[in-house]
Parts: C-alpha cells; sequence; structure tokens
C-alpha cells in the first residue's frame, strides 16, 4: 500500500547517483520535438496540476504550459512540491474527479 510506495520513492529520492544518472540522460531535444505542437492538444480537455513549491519544474513553467496550451486549466497547489500526488493525493483526487467529469460531460 501507501507506505511500501512512499518508502521505495523516498528510497531512491535520497541517492544522488541515482538522481544525477537522471539528469545525465535527459536531452532537450525531446521536449523540443513537441513545444511547437502543444496548442493542437487545444482540441482536447487539459487540467495541469502544479505544486507552487516545486523546485524542479518551477511554477513558471507551469504558466508557460498553460498559456502555450488553449483552453487549458491551472491549478497551483500551494504547500506542494514536485510530488503533488504524495504531498496531496486527496487534492489530486478531487481535481482529477472533477475534471474527468467535466470532460465527459463535455463529450456527451
Amino acid at each position: 500500500p501507501l507506505e511500501s510506495y512512499l518508502d521505495h520513492i523516498s528510497g531512491w529520492i535520497g541517492q544522488p547517483s541515482l538522481f544525477q544518472h537522471q539528469i545525465r540522460h535527459y536531452d532537450p531535444v525531446h521536449t523540443l520535438e513537441v513545444a511547437d505542437r502543444l496548442s493542437e492538444l487545444g482540441r482536447l480537455p487539459v487540467q495541469l496540476i502544479w505544486g507552487a513549491e516545486d523546485r524542479w519544474q518551477v511554477v513558471d513553467w507551469a504558466h508557460r504550459l498553460h498559456d502555450a496550451i488553449p483552453g487549458s486549466r491551472l491549478t497551483v497547489l500551494e504547500e506542494c512540491g514536485h510530488f503533488a500526488p504524495e504531498d496531496q493525493p486527496d487534492r489530486i483526487t478531487a481535481l482529477v474527479l472533477a475534471h474527468l467529469g467535466a470532460a465527459a460531460e463535455g463529450a456527451g
């Protein structure tokens, strides 16, 4: 359950060598390939959920992404970091369920 998941996550986050390995394999070409196509997502219901205290992907990026996707909705969660589902699971669940409900109504 949740405790075993959190134990697993906290284990690898606390190991700098694993984080450094991950960072070394980031390649901006993968994000640049899709950057010019973000506006195409405007025909889909897009809900962005971002932690206000995210230090890996700062909240300014959320606003840039929101601006690039027409009709998207952005929710910035206070007292929340990079791991929003772990930081605020109940709030994330409520937002996702509300988004899915609204998307289903819009599709019907």
